[in-house]
């Protein structure tokens, strides 16, 4: 399927939802405004995946939605023989900001592997509620030549995870520190990033290691 070019707003629900191992292209879409908290529950994002889905969002406008801007997880096995596969979004050049106060602007939770990671690259996010952008809870992924701006927590948060890459990203002005990279989390390469006029530490390194740092001034090896 491809969603292309469409408004997406004020439903009782999430804007758009990827299940079931499909692979749409979501391009140059603006979503925002939907909520699902009148019926009891969190809210959900704006755009969604889980269920072995590898969605290619590129290009949209995601803001306003309570439960967080563009965010994956697992989904629980399918069928009676409990099929599954990691959820494995691509995403790239979208603009993402006032997405609610629980959850991140975008995240990958438990989504990725080694062979086929999650990408988050080239995405504009700024005044998230929760963190910018999140890899967490297993997840394997790429994140490169993001701007993270005015996030209420840490700009961008890797816990109990791998990066495969954290190159070229910016995070400025956020609550609670620039990078931070804790919880057993592992940073197969980092290089070029940058840190400014966050309100905590520019790079956080807690119980976790960096194989190559590849900057100096950048933290290496294992943290405490």
């Amino acid at each position: 399927a491809v969603l292309y070019r469409n408004v997406v707003r004020g439903n009782l629900g999430l804007g758009i939802g990827c299940n079931h191992f499909s692979a749409p292209h979501i391009l140059g879409n603006e979503v925002f405004g939907n909520d699902d908290s009148p019926l009891g529950e969190e809210p959900s994002p704006g755009i969604g995946a889980k269920h072995g889905a590898a969605p290619v969002i590129v290009g949209n406008l995601v803001h306003d939605n309570p439960g967080g801007g563009i965010l994956s997880s697992a989904g629980e096995p399918q069928g009676a023989h409990g099929i599954d596969r990691p959820t494995r979004p691509t995403v790239r050049g979208n603009v993402v900001w006032r997405n609610g106060k629980v959850r991140p602007g975008v995240s990958s939770s438990a989504g990725g592997s080694a062979e086929g990671p999650v990408l988050i690259a080239g995405n504009f996010v700024y005044e998230a509620g929760a963190a910018g952008i999140a890899l967490a809870d297993g997840a394997f992924g790429v994140v490169e030549e993001n701007m993270v701006s005015g996030s209420a927590l840490t700009g961008i948060s890797i816990r109990g995870s791998t990066a495969l890459r954290l190159n070229r990203n910016r995070a400025a002005g956020s609550g609670a520190g620039g990078f931070a990279i804790v919880e057993g989390s592992t940073v197969r390469e980092m290089r070029g990033n940058a840190a400014d006029g966050n309100q905590g530490p520019r790079f956080l390194l807690r119980e976790s290691r960096i194989e190559d740092p590849g900057e100096r001034g950048a933290p290496g090896g294992r943290g405490e």
